[in-house]
């Protein structure tokens, strides 16, 4: 959803007239909501796997979603997987799985994936805080 911003300047449509503002400000409701969704899902998933468990399994929780989402977001981005053909195209997934390994790959994983780690323990010790 992030990468839906650049689409929208890289064919020329700025926040010069108030109708593209509005085309924006609907996106960035849209993109906010999924971020906001997605961190609490991610959440509660993490809570039921890691319930019992020290906080420092609940951030390596985060840390393996986080960079294997990355690399997902990556594939589908970038490669245009689509999850179904893991099914219908087996041989063609694994080709571009093992052929994706590159610079640019990793570059996109580390950011993307620091990204969504830092919004997880951002959001995860906001959760912890207890207000009396």
């Amino acid at each position: 959803m992030v990468t839906d911003f650049s689409h929208l300047s890289s064919i020329g449509t700025g926040l010069m007239t108030e109708t593209q503002f509005f085309n924006y400000a609907i996106l960035a409701v849209g993109v906010l909501t999924g971020l906001i969704l997605g961190i609490a899902s991610a959440h509660i998933v993490g809570r039921v796997y890691c319930q019992k468990s020290s906080n420092f399994w609940t951030i390596l929780f985060y840390m393996i979603l986080s960079f294997v989402s990355a690399y997902g977001i990556y594939l589908g981005r970038f490669l245009r997987i689509n999850s179904w053909e893991i099914v219908s195209d087996p041989q063609k997934v694994i080709k571009l799985f093992t052929a994706s390994i590159s610079t640019h790959s990793l570059v996109f994983v580390i950011s993307f994936g620091a990204l969504q780690f830092a919004l997880l323990v951002l959001y995860h010790m906001v959760r912890s805080i207890n207000v009396d």
